[in-house]
């Protein structure tokens, strides 16, 4: 499995948990690392706020995979095309990093208590694919590593 840009296929559970809770601390050095005649850009922390909720999302659905021999997993989980948040995104930056850092350990401290046979288990998603409890971990490390590129990138734009 590979995303934006990154090749995860090898990626074990313990390498994922680690990448996990990295993103909370490399997203608060670029949003709060700033010089004093640079602006936060709004779309960096959009996306923090993004890789916060698409956490919650992939971290339901495997406990789902983990849990249920018929799990049913909503295409959004994977594709960003197909998500359709309810709420406002939050534009706190301490209550954004905030919940993105409760949502990486989280989901780091789900990988470090699954058996190993465990991470074969799968979900159907809607309409789709199956996937397997470690490619849905894998995932939230795709996910990470796109919206902190991504937000690094909307910092450069705006000539910070």
């Amino acid at each position: 499995m590979s995303g934006a840009g990154l090749d995860v296929s090898g990626l074990s559970p313990s390498d994922a948990a680690v990448a996990l809770r990295s993103y909370p601390r490399r997203f608060r050095s670029l949003l709060t690392g700033l010089e004093p005649d640079e602006e936060l850009d709004a779309e960096a922390v959009a996306h923090a706020a993004e890789l916060g909720r698409v956490l919650a999302q992939i971290s339901n659905a495997l406990g789902q995979v983990l849990s249920r021999d018929d799990a049913v997993i909503p295409a959004g989980v994977l594709d960003e095309g197909q998500r359709d948040w309810t709420m406002p995104a939050d534009d706190d930056v301490e209550r954004v990093l905030a919940g993105l850092a409760a949502e990486a350990e989280g989901l780091a401290a789900v990988s470090g208590r699954v058996a190993a046979d465990d991470w074969k288990r799968t979900g159907q998603v809607t309409g789709g694919a199956t996937v397997t409890a470690l490619d849905l971990l894998r995932q939230a490390v795709v996910a990470g590593h796109r919206h902190l590129r991504d937000a690094e990138a909307a910092q450069r734009a705006a000539g910070r």
